[in-house]
């Protein structure tokens, strides 16, 4: 049996993609920091073999692989760390081949169809929606997904028995010396992209810079492979049609989704490729409850009706199901399963950190989210003002990266308006970045200045006795951001 060994195991990523590996038959183990993470628990239960770095030498590295017939015959390397790691050297000293992530993900996917979930925002959910949905309809999908829990699947990282390999498609560097989005290293056969806006600018300077990257995806995909998309945004419209122009021919299938029906102008620039539009549209009556209806060829409309608030999850659950479609379309014989996938798609329960519930303490709600992006913080408050119209709201803000903080700072001044109170504590200075020009300091005055709610600052060692301070009945609390949060929201709610 082939030995696969993880540095930076506890990643999201690296950990679906671990027990991916185990579940394909490989023997895994891995490396990472004792700190608590996310993925420990899956990780335990995968009964995964995991070695502390803490205070440990390149010597004592290369001793734990003394023995031939104990040393790994691929160390598969996450993308925060380059290769002077004391691990990787060990590895390179002894002729053990090295891969990053994506490529080691690669790897795995070469037997099976690929349908990669790419975008800026909504990437882990729709990817958990649409494996989630694959299980519930017994085709045993292998998958990818950037988080932990995720209620009906069990765990975040599947080979899977059956023809299909759900990814959520990361547009991260491959590593910190090769910028190069991960995504790059996929081949799918079904490409859906949420939304294209401007994120990680410690990659992508500028927008263009970012819509460029996904562009250069699209004219990738191989001849005769779907394309689903969201055009609510005028951004990714762009991304999209330049990438489509780029292929200089119209080889691949494209379906659309569309919250208006698209203008005569609009439409014209979209003809060469023959799209199929689908438009959303939301019952303002009824917050969780929406239809979808097909603008050409077929006359029937699709109801939904979710668990999940905020018009993000409806944009969310329609390009799921327009991905599930598409893929027992091409099946044949599947109108059966197809009937079905309304309901499948609704009976979906959300993910870890991704608006979850995690219960109630002094009659306050506590919430958790992932949320780092200024528009993601926006509809996090949006779908919360949805869920609960008459309770006070508090966010505890944690943002993410000193460089996405500083080039996003205009829109993140105006995305909390939506809040009562806004708590925010010291930026989280990630394994890539651990300091920038912008301080906290900076970013709560400038919010201070700009945002419609009250903005009071508390450090990390602060929040938790201040939050508990305003728990009180008929009250929300959302704990927010990509970093150690999470945590916080933890102990507050078991006291």
């Amino acid at each position: 049996m082939e030995r696969w060994f993880f540095i930076g195991i506890k990643g999201v990523g690296m950990s679906a993609l671990a027990i991916m590996a185990q579940e394909a038959g490989y023997q895994v183990s891995g490396a990472d920091s004792q700190e608590k993470f996310i993925t420990d628990t899956v990780l335990e239960a995968a009964k995964i073999p995991i070695l502390a770095w803490e205070n440990q030498t390149q010597e004592d590295w290369l001793s734990q692989w003394n023995d031939p017939a104990e040393r790994p015959n691929l160390v598969v390397v996450g993308a925060a760390f380059k290769l002077d790691h004391p691990l990787v050297l060990s590895a390179l000293e002894l002729d053990i081949p090295v891969k990053y992530y994506s490529e080691a993900l690669a790897e795995l996917a070469q037997s099976k169809r690929v349908i990669a979930v790419a975008g800026t925002h909504g990437k882990t959910t729709t990817t958990a929606m649409i494996a989630r949905s694959l299980v519930a309809l017994e085709q045993a999908p292998g998958y990818i997904i950037g988080t932990s829990q995720i209620p009906g699947l069990e765990a975040n990282g599947a080979y899977g028995q059956g023809e299909w390999l759900v990814i959520e498609a990361d547009d991260y560097a491959k590593s910190p010396t090769d910028r190069r989005a991960k995504f790059f290293d996929l081949n799918p056969e079904i490409l859906l992209i949420n939304n294209i806006e401007h994120d990680h600018p410690d990659i992508y300077p500028t927008l263009a810079d970012c819509q460029a990257a996904f562009s250069r995806l699209i004219a990738r995909l191989r001849p005769g492979a779907t394309l689903i998309t969201n055009l609510e945004l005028s951004t990714t419209v762009e991304a999209v049609l330049a990438g489509l122009e780029a292929r200089q021919t119209a080889d691949i299938q494209l379906i659309c989704l569309v919250s208006e029906p698209p203008t005569a102008e609009l439409a014209a620039r979209w003809s060469p490729y023959q799209p199929s539009f689908w438009q959303l549209k939301s019952d303002l009556d009824q917050p969780l409850n929406f239809s979808l209806v097909p603008l050409s060829g077929e006359k029937d409309s699709i109801e939904f009706s979710l668990r999940l608030p905020g018009q993000y999850n409806q944009a969310n659950a329609s390009l799921a199901y327009l991905t599930l479609r598409q893929l027992f379309t091409k099946a044949q014989s599947q109108s059966e399963l197809i009937s079905r996938l309304p309901a499948v798609v609704a009976e979906f329960q959300g993910v870890k950190r991704r608006f979850e519930y995690l219960g109630q303490r002094q009659g306050t709600w506590i919430i958790d989210d992932y949320a780092h992006h200024p528009t993601a913080c926006r509809l996090t408050i949006e779908a919360a003002r949805q869920a609960f119209p008459k309770a006070r709201l508090i966010v505890a803000f944690q943002a993410h990266t000193f460089s996405r903080t500083e080039a996003l700072l205009d829109e993140f001044s105006r995305a909390f308006d939506g809040t009562d109170l806004l708590v925010v504590t010291d930026i989280f200075a990630s394994a890539r970045e651990t300091r920038g020009q912008l301080t906290t300091a900076d970013f709560v005055a400038v919010l201070k200045e700009r945002s419609q709610a009250e903005v009071v600052y508390r450090s990390m060692a602060e929040l938790q006795a201040y939050l508990e301070s305003q728990l009180r009945p008929d009250q929300v609390l959302i704990t927010m951001g990509a970093g150690q949060i999470y945590q916080v929201a933890e102990a507050i709610l078991h006291g």
